[in-house]
Protein backbone atom coordinates (compact mmCIF):
# COMPACT_ATOMS: atom_id res chain seq x y z
CA UNK A 1 0.00 0.00 0.00
CA UNK A 2 2.39 2.32 0.93
CA UNK A 3 4.68 1.32 -2.40
CA UNK A 4 1.91 2.50 -4.47
CA UNK A 5 0.93 5.63 -2.64
CA UNK A 6 4.56 6.68 -2.93
CA UNK A 7 4.48 5.49 -6.68
CA UNK A 8 1.47 7.90 -6.89
CA UNK A 9 3.08 10.70 -5.45
CA UNK A 10 6.45 10.15 -7.27
CA UNK A 11 4.34 10.47 -10.91
CA UNK A 12 2.43 13.85 -9.15
CA UNK A 13 5.77 15.19 -8.74
CA UNK A 14 7.26 14.34 -12.17
CA UNK A 15 4.41 15.61 -14.12
CA UNK A 16 4.32 18.98 -12.00
CA UNK A 17 8.79 19.35 -12.83
CA UNK A 18 8.27 18.29 -16.27
CA UNK A 19 5.11 20.44 -16.74
CA UNK A 20 7.79 23.52 -15.83
CA UNK A 21 10.44 22.65 -17.79
CA UNK A 22 11.35 25.54 -20.15
CA UNK A 23 13.87 23.20 -22.65
CA UNK A 24 14.63 25.99 -25.05
CA UNK A 25 15.12 28.28 -22.28
CA UNK A 26 17.34 26.13 -20.67
CA UNK A 27 19.62 25.38 -23.96
CA UNK A 28 19.91 29.33 -24.25
CA UNK A 29 20.30 30.96 -20.80
CA UNK A 30 23.80 31.20 -20.94
CA UNK A 31 23.12 34.02 -23.56
CA UNK A 32 20.43 35.83 -21.35
CA UNK A 33 23.22 36.22 -18.61
CA UNK A 34 23.01 40.13 -20.27
CA UNK A 35 19.60 40.52 -18.20
CA UNK A 36 19.68 42.08 -14.91
CA UNK A 37 18.42 40.84 -11.51
CA UNK A 38 16.88 37.83 -13.25
CA UNK A 39 16.88 34.09 -11.84
CA UNK A 40 16.11 31.22 -14.35
CA UNK A 41 15.38 27.87 -12.89
CA UNK A 42 15.82 24.55 -14.91
CA UNK A 43 15.27 21.34 -13.85
CA UNK A 44 16.34 18.29 -15.46
CA UNK A 45 14.77 15.18 -14.57
CA UNK A 46 16.90 11.75 -14.84
CA UNK A 47 15.01 8.01 -14.28
CA UNK A 48 16.66 5.35 -13.51
CA UNK A 49 14.67 1.77 -12.68
CA UNK A 50 10.76 2.05 -12.73
CA UNK A 51 10.79 2.91 -8.90
CA UNK A 52 13.55 5.61 -8.32
CA UNK A 53 13.46 8.33 -9.90
CA UNK A 54 16.23 11.45 -8.98
CA UNK A 55 14.79 14.86 -9.69
CA UNK A 56 18.29 17.69 -10.18
CA UNK A 57 17.09 21.45 -9.85
CA UNK A 58 19.88 23.96 -11.17
CA UNK A 59 19.20 27.84 -11.04
CA UNK A 60 21.59 30.32 -11.87
CA UNK A 61 21.04 33.80 -10.29
CA UNK A 62 22.49 36.91 -11.50
CA UNK A 63 23.69 38.90 -8.24
CA UNK A 64 23.99 42.52 -8.05
CA UNK A 65 27.59 42.72 -5.45
CA UNK A 66 27.57 46.64 -4.41
CA UNK A 67 30.81 47.78 -3.57
CA UNK A 68 32.53 51.67 -3.59
CA UNK A 69 34.95 53.28 -5.28
CA UNK A 70 37.25 56.13 -3.97
CA UNK A 71 35.95 58.88 -7.04
CA UNK A 72 38.97 61.44 -5.30
CA UNK A 73 38.99 64.51 -7.64
CA UNK A 74 42.22 66.04 -9.72
CA UNK A 75 42.72 69.21 -7.96
CA UNK A 76 45.24 68.56 -5.60
CA UNK A 77 43.93 70.49 -2.89
CA UNK A 78 40.38 69.03 -3.37
CA UNK A 79 41.89 65.29 -3.04
CA UNK A 80 43.08 66.46 0.26
CA UNK A 81 40.03 67.94 1.73
CA UNK A 82 38.20 64.93 0.44
CA UNK A 83 40.57 62.33 2.05
CA UNK A 84 40.34 64.59 5.35
CA UNK A 85 36.28 64.12 5.18
CA UNK A 86 36.69 60.12 4.96
CA UNK A 87 38.86 60.50 7.79
CA UNK A 88 36.59 62.58 9.69
CA UNK A 89 33.84 60.04 8.66
CA UNK A 90 35.72 56.86 9.93
CA UNK A 91 37.20 58.51 12.75
CA UNK A 92 33.27 60.25 14.29
CA UNK A 93 31.68 57.36 13.04
CA UNK A 94 28.45 59.09 12.96
CA UNK A 95 26.42 56.67 10.89
CA UNK A 96 27.36 53.59 13.63
CA UNK A 97 29.05 51.16 10.55
CA UNK A 98 32.84 51.89 11.79
CA UNK A 99 32.92 50.60 15.04
CA UNK A 100 35.04 47.76 13.94
CA UNK A 101 37.85 50.74 13.34
CA UNK A 102 40.05 51.22 10.06
CA UNK A 103 43.63 50.10 11.65
CA UNK A 104 45.31 52.54 9.39
CA UNK A 105 43.50 55.63 10.62
CA UNK A 106 46.35 56.84 12.22
CA UNK A 107 48.42 57.06 9.23
CA UNK A 108 45.48 58.52 7.24
CA UNK A 109 45.52 61.04 9.39
CA UNK A 110 49.28 61.49 9.63
CA UNK A 111 49.12 61.82 5.78
CA UNK A 112 46.60 64.17 5.22
CA UNK A 113 48.84 66.33 8.00
CA UNK A 114 52.25 65.82 5.49
CA UNK A 115 50.36 67.01 2.66
CA UNK A 116 48.93 70.07 4.21
CA UNK A 117 52.29 70.65 5.45
CA UNK A 118 54.16 70.61 2.06
CA UNK A 119 51.28 72.77 1.09
CA UNK A 120 52.01 75.08 3.26
CA UNK A 121 55.54 74.58 2.21
CA UNK A 122 54.81 75.55 -1.29
CA UNK A 123 52.96 78.53 -0.59
CA UNK A 124 55.78 80.12 1.73
CA UNK A 125 58.46 79.14 -0.97
CA UNK A 126 60.25 76.47 1.06
CA UNK A 127 63.10 74.51 -0.99
CA UNK A 128 61.60 71.05 -0.89
CA UNK A 129 58.24 71.16 -0.33
CA UNK A 130 57.69 69.83 -4.22
CA UNK A 131 59.40 67.07 -3.29
CA UNK A 132 57.26 66.34 0.32
CA UNK A 133 54.25 66.99 -1.79
CA UNK A 134 55.07 64.33 -4.21
CA UNK A 135 55.69 61.72 -1.50
CA UNK A 136 52.70 62.90 0.69
CA UNK A 137 50.44 62.17 -1.77
CA UNK A 138 51.79 58.76 -2.87
CA UNK A 139 51.84 57.64 0.64
CA UNK A 140 48.25 59.04 0.74
CA UNK A 141 47.35 57.60 -2.57
CA UNK A 142 47.96 54.25 -0.71
CA UNK A 143 46.97 54.59 2.49
CA UNK A 144 43.13 55.33 0.62
CA UNK A 145 43.20 52.80 -1.00
CA UNK A 146 43.35 50.18 1.99
CA UNK A 147 40.85 52.23 3.19
CA UNK A 148 38.94 51.75 -0.08
CA UNK A 149 39.70 47.96 1.12
CA UNK A 150 38.47 48.23 4.27
CA UNK A 151 34.84 49.80 2.83
CA UNK A 152 34.62 47.37 0.27
CA UNK A 153 34.90 43.97 2.80
CA UNK A 154 32.17 46.54 5.34
CA UNK A 155 29.81 46.58 2.73
CA UNK A 156 30.46 42.62 0.95
CA UNK A 157 29.81 41.32 4.63
CA UNK A 158 26.41 43.92 4.58
CA UNK A 159 25.32 44.00 0.92
CA UNK A 160 21.75 45.10 2.27
CA UNK A 161 23.08 48.31 3.88
CA UNK A 162 25.82 48.43 1.67
CA UNK A 163 24.95 51.63 -0.35
CA UNK A 164 24.73 53.56 3.19
CA UNK A 165 28.29 52.43 4.42
CA UNK A 166 29.75 53.25 1.20
CA UNK A 167 28.06 56.94 0.88
CA UNK A 168 28.51 57.49 5.10
CA UNK A 169 32.44 56.73 3.92
CA UNK A 170 32.38 59.96 0.96
CA UNK A 171 32.67 57.04 -1.62
CA UNK A 172 31.08 56.21 -4.81
CA UNK A 173 28.63 53.36 -5.13
CA UNK A 174 29.76 50.97 -7.83
CA UNK A 175 28.09 47.50 -8.75
CA UNK A 176 29.17 44.30 -10.56
CA UNK A 177 27.67 41.41 -11.22
CA UNK A 178 27.86 37.80 -9.74
CA UNK A 179 26.59 34.86 -10.74
CA UNK A 180 26.11 32.15 -8.36
CA UNK A 181 25.03 28.95 -9.63
CA UNK A 182 22.93 26.70 -7.30
CA UNK A 183 22.43 23.32 -8.04
CA UNK A 184 19.74 21.30 -5.43
CA UNK A 185 19.22 17.44 -5.81
CA UNK A 186 16.81 15.22 -4.78
CA UNK A 187 16.80 11.48 -4.44
CA UNK A 188 13.25 9.21 -3.79
CA UNK A 189 13.69 5.93 -3.72
CA UNK A 190 11.62 2.80 -1.80
CA UNK A 191 9.78 4.25 1.07
CA UNK A 192 11.35 1.93 4.13
CA UNK A 193 8.95 -1.12 5.60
Amino acid sequence: MKTEKTKIQLREMLNEAMSEINFKEFKNFHKDFERPQERYRNDVIRMSGSERFAIVLAGVTRIKLIKGKLAMPTEELAYLRKSQTIYDAFFNDDSGFFTVAFEMLGTLKDNNIALDNAFTDIENGIAGGEGDKITAMNDLRITLILALAYVNKLALLNQRQAVAIITAAHMEVIGRTKFDKQAISVKVGDAPG
